[in-house]
């Protein structure tokens, strides 16, 4: 169960996977890594943009709610894709560019091929527990959906890959009290008796 930090919890578990297994073999430093949308200005050789968010209805039950114990219940989680595009920028000579970002994209594919299943940390750092890894998967995109991103983003599309993950639970925060039995009326041959 995670509350609402998990979809930043989750970029983050991205970025520090990412981190771990590409710096400094394909990447120059953990500096060379972004979260957000490429940026033709920045100095960044990965970008990693969260450009959607979306509910996963086939597990997300409508207003539907669980008993925490004897005297509280709280509605179900909501479930949440989250959808990724990774893009490399390569600052080097005309000659030698493409052949840089592909190696980058080369890594990102190798990398989240190889973990499929995110290990989620928390804010401290600390792996969640293991029900809190989510399903890492390529998309196949049309080049026409491929456009509409980089359109809707205002960028110049650049050379980059497309990964869902999820879904994510997010805990509801609505937490109710269940109204206990204080009495009981029992009519029996006209007469009540109240206890």
């Amino acid at each position: 169960m995670a509350d609402y930090t998990v979809i930043s919890s989750v970029s983050r578990s991205l970025l520090s996977l990412l981190e771990s297994r590409m710096v400094p073999d394909v990447l120059q430093s953990a500096e060379s890594i972004a979260l957000g949308s490429p940026d033709a200005k920045g100095s960044m050789q990965l970008y990693v943009c969260l450009y959607h968010i979306a509910e996963c209805r086939e597990m997300t039950r409508d207003y539907q709610s669980y008993q925490l114990g004897p005297d509280l219940e709280m509605q179900d989680s909501s479930f949440l894709y989250l959808y990724y595009l990774f893009a490399a920028v390569s600052a080097s000579e005309i000659r030698f560019k493409a052949l840089e970002e592909q190696n980058i994209l080369g890594k990102v594919i190798q990398v989240l091929g190889t973990n499929h299943t995110l290990s989620v940390q928390d804010y401290s750092g600390k792996d969640l527990p293991p029900e809190h890894g989510v399903q890492v998967t390529m998309m196949n995109l049309s080049q026409e959906e491929i456009s509409k991103i980089w359109s809707a983003l205002g960028q110049k599309q650049c050379l980059s890959v497309y990964y869902r993950v999820g879904p994510v639970e997010m805990e509801s925060e609505v937490i109710r009290e269940i109204p206990r039995v204080t009495d009981v009326s029992v009519q029996i041959g006209g007469k009540e008796d109240v206890r």
